[in-house]
């Protein structure tokens, strides 16, 4: 399987569904990936992509936090399948030359990567 590599283009709203919507994006900008996700999500990503921070530590802070501690590197975020509409995701971490694969939701993991 070939991976593409993509970034955050931003966060939209989905006027008829209401609900948030991270846009991922190619370098070339000619295929965006819109990926629906929960309200907290959308302000961790939102947050992250604008240098904000909380006064107490998010999730993704957290588990950044466990990550740093554990002497390890988010390596990328791989979005790995989808079904019945719903993504599936896993962060990649590498500790000196170890590698570890961690499934995990696609906005999660976006939120922790950013």
């Amino acid at each position: 399987m070939e991976l593409l590599e993509v970034s955050v283009r931003g966060i939209a709203l989905d006027q008829e569904r209401k609900h948030p919507v991270v846009l991922l994006k190619t370098e070339d900008e000619e295929d965006i990936l819109p990926i629906w996700i929960g309200t907290a999500e959308a302000t961790a990503i939102f947050s992250a992509l604008a240098g904000r921070s909380f006064e107490r530590p998010m999730t993704h802070d957290l588990l950044s936090i466990v990550v740093d501690v554990l002497g390890a590197v988010v390596e990328r975020i791989e979005i790995t399948g989808i079904h019945a509409d719903t993504y599936f995701a896993r962060i990649v971490l590498k500790r000196g030359e170890d590698v570890f694969y961690v499934d995990a939701r696609p906005s999660d993991s976006i939120a922790l990567a950013l």
